[in-house]
């Protein structure tokens, strides 16, 4: 076990690397290394003091993901990045994280297969950065992850295996990058707690199964701008759930009908 000390000290590391550190970090100083917990977007467990959480978004931060020492950090269960200008790829010693959230952001390489480790990953958003390919996205599954979203990435292979082993989504969005290929027919079995679904603007082709209605929980289902082909399944009607459908830019034909809403 570190102590928190040691995490302290790990943060002001990565401070240091900063290019420009704006002045809502100034409580990040090594005059109040055994304060940790008083200072800004940090939050500490009750009973042990150590780092639970890392809350940096929108915080006008330039850096290298690779320069955070994730290892100090045993009990962390959200670090959040969103909307900075962070850069590189993400470290294989990412911990034992429930959140991991590094949305809008300048990362590239390749997504370690070490996330899918994270088995108590509940929420991850990787999406509008640079990522490409792995050799194969065959990372296990993360039985607890709840929302997933790798959108506008430049992601070319088919639709990612692994996902189809994470049977609590609700969120799901590969919208905006270069997949291809059919959607695999167990997505309708495997994933039917999803609530929002975007595959947009990718080069998916075939014709949509009848099993979509097997989604029934279902939405926000976005599916424009790829090569889908056949006719609108009617069973699209019967998904009750079901408020917005982006079917256009695709080469579908027929109509369906809205199911009735109940009073």
């Amino acid at each position: 076990m570190f102590s928190t000390r040691t995490q302290a000290e790990a943060i002001l590391q990565w401070k240091s690397s900063l290019s420009f550190s704006p002045p809502s970090l100034d409580s990040w100083s090594f005059s109040n290394l055994n304060n940790l917990c008083n200072r800004t977007f940090i939050t500490c467990d009750g009973a042990t003091r150590a780092v639970s959480q890392i809350d940096l978004s929108y915080g006008n931060l330039s850096s290298s993901i690779a320069r955070f020492n994730f290892t100090p950090f045993a009990n962390l269960t959200l670090f959040n990045l969103n909307s900075n200008n962070i850069d590189g790829s993400i470290p294989i010693a990412i911990g034992t994280l429930s959140n991991l959230s590094l949305f809008n952001n300048s990362l590239n390489g390749t997504i370690p297969f070490q996330v899918s480790n994270l088995q108590k990953l509940r929420y991850l958003d990787l999406g509008f950065n640079y990522f490409v390919d792995p050799d194969s996205f065959d990372f296990s599954g993360i039985p607890l992850l709840i929302h997933l979203g790798l959108a506008y990435n430049e992601f070319e292979l088919e639709f990612p295996q692994f996902i189809l082993n994470c049977h609590n989504l609700t969120f799901l969005d590969l919208s905006v990058n270069r997949l291809s290929g059919s959607i695999p027919e167990s997505l309708y079995t495997n994933l039917s707690h999803l609530k929002y679904l975007s595959l947009c603007g990718n080069s998916f082709e075939g014709p949509l199964s009848s099993n979509i209605s097997k989604l029934s929980k279902l939405i926000v289902l976005q599916l424009e701008t790829n090569r889908f082909n056949g006719s609108i399944p009617n069973s699209v009607g019967t998904m009750s759930h079901l408020e917005t459908i982006e079917l256009h830019e695709n080469l579908l034909k027929g109509i369906f009908l809205r199911p009735t809403k109940k009073a």
